[in-house]
């Protein structure tokens, strides 16, 4: 009851008990000369109600508005949550991230000392036997979907080199025939929770186009728009989605398989990083946002680096 009431502004509902207060009182002095003007003979006991009605709603009712107004300014309490932990890989699998320290990993927000951070899900990690499947690239933070789709590459003998950092860059990787130092075709990976539109393909034409690339390949976890479809066969553009991904995985060789599980699913392979600062994202929490959007990824340099993405 209390979210329904936060939904509307807490001053409309101050607003409303002095205009109710005069449209009533208005009323309740119509009544009473209307009840005055007739003898008191005549006066029966409906209109001595109506008026003695009138004279209780003018307090009655701009009083239950200004609770309203304080129940909307009130925040709702959320229910404490359990401290999880994100799934860790067994020994035996190398961490991508585990190369290189987090460069201001330890600098914080002004308010994240105070602020309660909710821990993220905790998500069982497959075996190799199990490989890549489509639930495990839904829960992949973007960084590692696409050292996924570069390991991936590299498992059908082409050489593959990282070129861009964050959702934004037009190319993320650049795909080489072995020992070959010619630029064969550029790829882009997109791992947004809705299907890839025709609009972003444009933008990656006019990328190849710039490189003088003549095909090119995006990976998108959740598939494409019949548009994008139509488009990307008129302009040599392969598609591969999240289940076609994962079919052609397991047509790899049992080692290959492994290798890339391994590499998927190697330390906390769901919490996205920053693309400016190349840190893990923090999840925070913001009381005056909608329900469904007041869960955010946060940079943890804020003020210096105000990037967010959407939970979900």
């Amino acid at each position: 009851m209390r979210r329904r009431l936060q939904l509307i502004p807490w001053w409309i509902y101050l607003a409303l008990a002095p205009i109710c207060f005069v449209l009533v009182s208005l009323a309740h002095e119509l009544a009473r000369q209307w009840v005055g003007a007739v003898p008191a003979a005549e006066a029966g006991f409906p209109r001595v109600f109506l008026v003695n009605f009138l004279a209780v709603l003018r307090i009655a009712l701009p009083l239950f508005f200004v609770l309203l107004a304080v129940f909307a300014v009130v925040p709702r309490q959320a229910p404490a949550r359990p401290a999880v932990r994100v799934g860790r890989v067994a020994a035996g699998g190398a961490s991508p991230d585990a190369g290189a320290a987090e460069p201001n990993a330890g600098v914080a927000g002004p308010k994240a000392a105070n602020a309660r951070t909710p821990s993220p899900p905790r998500f069982d990690v497959p075996s190799a036997s199990v490989g890549v499947t489509y639930g495990l690239l839904r829960r992949m933070e973007w960084r590692r979907f696409e050292i996924v789709c570069a390991e991936y590459l590299r498992c059908l003998n082409y050489e593959v080199l990282e070129t861009g950092f964050g959702p934004r860059d037009a190319v993320d990787l650049e795909v080489f025939l072995p020992g070959k130092n010619e630029l064969v075709n550029v790829v882009k990976c997109t791992n947004v929770a809705r299907p890839v539109d025709v609009g972003a393909l444009r933008v990656f034409l006019e990328t190849m186009k710039r490189r003088e690339v003549a095909e090119g390949m995006v990976f998108s976890v959740c598939g494409f728009t019949s548009r994008a479809k139509r488009f990307a066969a008129r302009h040599r553009i392969a598609l591969v989605g999240g289940e076609t991904l994962c079919g052609r995985i397991r047509h790899l060789e049992a080692e290959h398989q492994a290798a890339l599980v391994s590499v998927a699913t190697s330390g906390d392979y769901t919490t996205p990083r920053c693309p400016s600062c190349g840190v893990k994202l923090v999840l925070r929490r913001n009381p005056r946002a909608r329900p469904g959007v007041r869960e955010f990824w946060g940079c943890p340099n804020f003020p210096r680096c105000a990037v967010t993405m959407p939970l979900n």
